[in-house]
């Protein structure tokens, strides 16, 4: 996804470059056949599209969204199978190098999930995982720490009263740009516009 260009001084107070941001990633994910989810099947079982996506570098940056989970204890959320047993569970989140023999499938992996917490806020919990060989510890920390500012900074502007608006996919006139849906914003009252 390509959220377009960005100073850092204007995402971390969740400037008018965040709302722009939003909108270009979700015009691009609506316009992704399947949310991305055929890629596999190009290029590992399908004969003629395997060849050409063969010759691509892997990524070398894996973001797994787990999804969201609520608990009614507020206790970590696992399932449990057929035998009694726990299938799985949210492993404590937090930044840890990859030092097992088990390998990554990328250099740098993140695997993120939503949860409640006990006071029923939302958090997310994310586990970073890189190839310690390649990557140096501290250097992924600060990233990471980043990439919150980031997120902190896009959640900031989500929850202010005038954030959101529409784009292109939104209305059923498929020619309309996001300027001229923007322009139409400045001139309507958006709420009454979207409630009609």
């Amino acid at each position: 996804m390509d959220a377009g260009p960005a100073a850092w001084r204007e995402v971390t107070p969740a400037g008018p470059v965040v709302g722009r941001a939003i909108k270009r990633v979700k015009e691009q994910l609506r316009a992704t056949p399947g949310r991305g989810s055929g890629f596999g099947m190009l290029r590992y079982l399908n004969p003629e599209t395997a060849a050409a996506l063969r010759g691509q570098l892997p990524p070398q940056i894996g973001f797994n969204y787990l999804g969201r989970f609520t608990t009614a204890t507020g206790e970590e959320p696992t399932t449990t199978g057929a035998g009694g047993g726990v299938d799985w569970g949210v492993l404590a989140a937090g930044v840890a190098g990859q030092c097992g023999r088990t390998p990554l499938g990328h250099v740098l992996e993140v695997n993120a999930v939503a949860q409640q917490d006990r006071a029923g806020g939302l958090v997310l919990r994310a586990t970073w995982s890189w190839a310690s060989r390649l990557l140096d510890g501290e250097a992924v920390r600060e990233l990471a720490g980043l990439w919150a500012e980031a997120l902190t900074g896009i959640a900031r502007h989500t929850t202010d009263p005038g954030a959101g608006g529409l784009t292109p996919t939104d209305v059923t006139d498929t020619t309309i740009t996001q300027d001229e849906l923007d322009e139409l914003e400045l001139e309507l009252d958006l709420d009454d516009w979207e409630n009609s």
